[in-house]
């Protein structure tokens, strides 16, 4: 069985051991800011709500200060534009808008990258990643294969691999190939990954374990925290449930997409719900409703609707 929209969470994390930075909840009057005006004449070509994919690793800066990077391959919304930078939802900072493309342009993009240069591997990984943006899971599994095969001590491309296993519901391969980038190296993204294998598998322990060891190599990153707070919030099996820790931990997660991650702030949502405050399920619940994309809003109003009826989600 394929994965739930949830595992948009971490893709940047999964794929590539990337990290968000924190901010303060947004003001959710609008669904979206505003364009501020620009006489430059790129940012005509980008418009806000648009979907771009990076052509390249990006510093993330505010004021000159390096908040974070925009990994290549990723995609995402653009929510502010500015003087020819533009900002995307659930990243702090600001990139040029030379490097992005639209996202329907991306796969023709990175194939002719790969033409010109074939033996350079960032190409067929950023496609790869927009393959799974897109969906197209199994030509992302083809292509991690092939560059594992080239080079097969790359523990990157056995967890960008698991991970592409894991959202088809291949449990057994994504494990494997998790276990193999920890015997190369211990990290936190791999941790993390091996965190929602074993909690889709009903490995609830595991999956705290690795969760809480991802958490501890690597504290600037949401995913471990957003799973983990998931966990303690829905879980079938209540000796794991943990309402106080679940809200702290989806709290850290919110911080670290500044409050733009309808993922993250669902788990939020499900924490309070979970500690019997459904005023405030409610309201992040809305708010997550109204940050994502309209396919993937009724499981979130399935949520809604529970929490309206003050009864919290059991997964």
């Amino acid at each position: 069985m394929d994965q739930g929209p949830r595992w948009l969470t971490g893709i940047v994390v999964l794929l590539a051991g990337g990290s968000t930075a924190s901010a303060q909840p947004p003001n959710y009057h609008h669904e979206r800011p505003s364009v501020v005006p620009s006489s430059g004449q790129e940012d005509a070509k980008f418009a806000v709500g648009q979907r771009v994919v990076a052509t390249r690793t990006e510093t993330l800066e505010i004021a000159g200060t390096v908040v974070g990077h925009l990994l290549i391959g990723t995609t995402s919304e653009i929510v502010e534009i500015r003087d020819a930078k533009l900002r995307v939802r659930a990243f702090r900072g600001w990139v040029p808008v030379s490097a992005v493309v639209d996202s329907a342009e991306a796969t023709n993009y990175f194939g002719a990258r790969i033409r010109r240069e074939p033996d350079v591997p960032r190409w067929r990984e950023a496609r790869a990643r927009v393959w799974i943006d897109r969906g197209q899971v199994y030509l992302a599994i083809a292509e991690y294969s092939d560059l594992i095969e080239r080079y097969p001590e790359h523990r990157g491309y056995y967890r960008a691999r698991g991970f592409a296993y894991w959202l088809k519901g291949l449990n057994v391969e994504a494990l494997a190939d998790f276990d193999k980038a920890l015997e190369i190296k211990p990290d936190a993204a791999s941790f993390a990954g091996r965190g929602k294998v074993r909690l889709g598998a009903g490995n609830f322990l595991g999956a705290l374990q690795d969760f809480d060891n991802a958490i501890l190599l690597d504290r600037s990153s949401a995913d471990p925290y957003n799973d983990r707070a998931w966990l303690w919030s829905t879980c079938p099996d209540r000796r794991y449930r943990d309402a106080e820790r679940a809200v702290a931990s989806a709290r850290e997660a919110c911080k670290l997409t500044s409050y733009e991650d309808y993922t993250t702030i669902d788990t939020l949502a499900a924490a309070h719900a979970r500690a019997g405050d459904y005023a405030a399920a409610m309201h992040w619940q809305t708010v997550a409703i109204k940050l994502a994309p309209e396919n993937r809003r009724p499981p979130l109003r399935g949520r809604l609707s529970l929490y309206e009826r003050e009864e919290p989600y059991t997964h």
